[in-house]
């Protein structure tokens, strides 16, 4: 009975100390809430097929137009949907808004020297109507 008592009272300190350890070391991850640093971000429909990319430059996916990935020319971190595309390159922003068939259809861009350019790309994604320059 005395020896029950002594591997109680053992287990006892054990498993606060433990409890202790756990709750301390949970604490030590500074975080205010205000910012989440992560190198890429995949929100996935439910069949698991990506939606939304949120990545950098490093980790954003190459198109993907009727199954086949295409290499980028140039590699610019943003943000990638199916019908969406926001990112940034050489100082150069763009939104481009891609049409059913994932192809770009519209090009919104501001350049580093703010020069405000809007496009009408056709199916191959050239050009057919400049509205500002």
């Amino acid at each position: 009975m005395q020896q029950t008592k002594y591997l109680l009272a053992a287990y006892n300190i054990g498993i606060t100390l433990l409890c202790g350890f756990l709750i301390l070391t949970g604490f030590n991850h500074p975080n205010d809430g205000d910012e989440i640093t992560v190198k890429r971000i995949n929100i996935v429909n439910e069949d698991g097929t990506p939606a939304i990319i949120l990545a950098n430059q490093e980790r954003v996916p190459d198109p993907v137009l009727d199954g086949q990935s295409y290499k980028r020319a140039i590699k610019a971190g943003g943000i990638v949907t199916n019908r969406l595309q926001l990112g940034t390159n050489n100082g150069t922003t763009a939104l481009v808004i891609n049409g059913t068939d994932g192809k770009p259809r519209v090009k919104l861009a501001v350049s580093d020297r703010n020069e405000v350019s809007f496009s009408v790309l056709d199916e191959n994604g050239n050009t057919i109507k400049q509205i500002l320059e």
